[in-house]
């Protein structure tokens, strides 16, 4: 696709995603209505042909096509026209369960502690088990799936909110609201094999080393001498029969 058919498309898909319906694809908007844009294109790149949106795409967009109606500043990105953007907003008909994800290196401390509140846009969750893992999977390739129950959040006074029609946000989880995979002990690491260091002699110019003496009651092979043949072909050395030389006659 040349670069002024891709452009348009992308523009379009950027009002949709920032200006209407960005819970459809795992993200919120923050109260200014900015999403970041690591964020964005985390997302997008899961859509079929948008594997290859970059930074890039977005700053020629801004330049080439001003009247697409996108805005951004610094590392956020948001559009122009934000009328339908969805607002996170009290709801008392909730799903039976939720599910949300967090990192594999925070499973011990949730596990004990819960999630505190205090970051934004505090803790995002879904009515889709494949929604939750799909957001999560953005910070850890492996995330580890927490299973909510809106009910007792709401009993310990936890507001629950709803964002657009696919994603639910909360401050904080307390334990006892919800459910996860029971922690995994790490695997003890093998000791690495310990090998006895050669002994190092210093070694003097115009000297020598002897060799070391057999191993004690090891018997030693005798050593034959240069010209000395084995006893065998000695013995089969003496039963040949002579050739014909200037005894001849005698033995014949």
């Amino acid at each position: 696709m040349t670069a002024a058919r891709k452009l348009p498309r992308i523009a379009k898909l950027l009002h949709y995603v920032l200006g209407r319906q960005p819970d459809e694809f795992g993200l919120v908007a923050d109260a200014d209505g900015y999403v970041k844009i690591k964020s964005l294109l985390q997302a997008l790149s899961e859509e079929q042909g948008l594997v290859h949106l970059r930074r890039a795409d977005l700053n020629e967009l801004l330049i080439s096509s001003p009247e697409a109606g996108i805005e951004m500043d610094g590392e956020r990105i948001r559009a122009a026209e934000r009328t339908h953007l969805p607002r996170p907003e009290p709801c008392d008909d909730w799903p039976g369960q939720l599910f949300a994800c967090i990192r594999r290196r925070a499973h011990g401390r949730v596990l004990e502690h819960g999630i505190e509140g205090g970051n934004t846009p505090g803790v995002v969750m879904s009515a889709s088990a494949d929604m939750a893992l799909r957001i999560g999977r953005r910070r850890d390739p492996e995330p580890v799936l927490l299973t909510v129950q809106p009910r007792a959040l709401t009993e310990k006074g936890v507001p629950l909110l709803r964002y657009g029609q696919h994603l639910f946000l909360t401050d904080a989880l307390p334990p006892g609201t919800f459910t996860a995979p029971p922690l995994q002990q790490a695997k003890p690491r093998a000791p690495k094999a310990t090998t006895t260091p050669a002994v190092q002699t210093e070694h003097h110019p115009g000297s020598f080393y002897l060799k070391p003496e057999a191993e004690p009651g090891k018997a030693r092979r005798p050593r034959r001498g240069k010209h000395e043949d084995p006893e065998w072909k000695r013995a089969r050395r003496g039963k040949r029969r002579p050739r014909a030389g200037k005894n001849f006659d005698e033995k014949f």
